[in-house]
């Protein structure tokens, strides 16, 4: 096979592998550590056809001091936290397409969990435009 053959490595999330989807998601992101990716805040899970809601930054890959955290720095205080469990897909491309990818390494396409299933501190904010908002 020659290395123009090679496949993009495409993973995607799936109710009976969620588990092992998190595992070799931990081992991915190790494996990016440092590297140039994007990172694709969609709507729609699994779902890549049409025209829907979406946020795309990229930068470097970097792991957090948090368990099953990853961020990816744009710049300086300019940075995206997301969690292997927010991970729907990920395409990591071999090295001849990442110049096509403008160095880009990877896409890591995440969706944000329901927040009935996590506990959050409800936050109120008081500034000269809270009355509009109220």
């Amino acid at each position: 096979m020659s290395s123009k053959d090679r496949p993009i490595i495409l993973m995607r999330r799936e109710s009976p592998n969620a588990e092992d989807f998190d595992d070799a998601m931990v081992k991915a992101m190790i494996a990016l550590e440092g590297l140039p990716v994007t990172v694709c805040l969609t709507s729609i899970d699994n779902y890549r056809m049409g025209l829907h809601s979406q946020i795309n930054v990229e930068g470097n890959l970097e792991k957090s001091n948090a368990p099953g955290v990853a961020s990816v720095v744009m710049t300086e205080g300019a940075y995206a936290h997301f969690t292997i469990k927010d991970i729907q897909t990920l395409i990591v491309y071999p090295e001849e397409e990442v110049i096509n990818q403008e160095g880009i390494q990877a896409i890591i396409y995440i969706q944000f969990q329901s927040c009935e299933e996590n506990e959050y501190t409800q936050v109120q904010w008081h500034n000269r435009l809270a009355e509009h908002f109220n």
